[in-house]
């Protein structure tokens, strides 16, 4: 589970936000910026008619289903687009029928600004309710944040500080429509949208051959690149990424582990459970029980 991050931090960032409403949305922070994705269900707040944060806004999203009432007209998700808001102004995610795929940022303007200054082609109102094609060092940054502040440890304050300013030059750049050129950031952009079809497919069967046509590699170099990439197989990255699910849907409710084991891909209950005890060392009930004991 990932580490929770603390609220005074989270309402500077986001506004008046409660624990409650952060139920189905794993958030990592630090000073000046917030990354949330919602995993399971919808943020509460994001839902709630006209509210407003101190921050800028940007959404990354993964599909079109997920839409914003701003302004009296409706906006869809445009995937593989960054959607920006400015400060204080009064928007609402509409409700929908499946849980919503997208990763919003959260940047205080100090923070925003002061890069920004950086750059006489691109101000503030850019950012205005406004789309831009997501720069490709995007993505590859937000996950070693969200890595970082979910394993703080010494230096890790100086790394997400770093982070945040790649970050926020990653959004000032999608602005401007610059893109930077490179081989090796062409390789990591190709197994990030592999590891994000895994994240967005995780109930489906996925063989290595279909998570390479993504990444648009052979099989056999695809295999390579992920474990340089990620330091282990697409087969171990995948099982974790179910497992990490198994536990934020056994947290969320009382559903059967067997309807767990289908909803993450694992199979069957008996399967989950021999997993979740080989990475946990705890079986999926007692997790669950020790949980509600908090």
């Amino acid at each position: 589970m990932p580490r929770k991050p603390d609220i005074e931090l989270l309402r500077r960032l986001a506004g008046e936000i409660s624990p409650e409403q952060l139920r189905f949305v794993d958030s990592y922070a630090s000073e000046g910026i917030g990354v949330f994705m919602p995993v399971g269900g919808a943020c509460a707040m994001a839902l709630t008619p006209e509210h407003t944060h101190p921050s800028y806004m940007f959404v990354l999203n993964f599909d079109d289903r997920t839409e914003v009432r701003l302004r009296g007209s409706i906006a869809p998700g445009q995937p593989g687009r960054v959607y920006s808001l400015l400060p204080s102004v009064p928007h609402q995610e509409l409700p929908a029928e499946e849980p919503p795929r997208y990763i919003a940022v959260m940047i205080e303007p100090e923070l925003l600004e002061g890069e920004l200054a950086e750059y006489d082609d691109v101000s503030r109102s850019d950012f205005d309710d406004a789309f831009h094609d997501a720069h490709r060092e995007l993505l590859p940054a937000l996950r070693r944040f969200m890595i970082e502040a979910d394993n703080a440890g010494p230096g890790s304050s100086r790394v997400l500080r770093g982070l945040a300013v790649q970050i926020c030059h990653c959004l000032i750049r999608a602005a401007r429509g610059s893109q930077a050129s490179n081989d090796a950031v062409s390789s990591r952009i190709d197994i990030d949208r592999a590891i994000q079809h895994m994240s967005q497919n995780l109930s489906e069967k996925l063989l290595v051959a279909e998570l390479a046509a993504v990444a648009n590699m052979s099989p056999s170099h695809f295999s390579r690149v992920f474990r340089e990439e990620v330091g282990r197989s697409p087969g171990d990255y995948l099982r974790n990424l179910r497992l990490d699910r198994a536990k934020r849907l056994l947290l969320a409710g009382d559903a059967p582990l067997t309807r767990v084991a289908h909803e993450c891909g694992l199979g069957s209950g008996a399967y989950l459970s021999a997993c979740f005890k080989e990475r946990f060392n705890v079986t999926p009930s007692e997790y669950r029980e020790r949980a509600r004991r908090l």
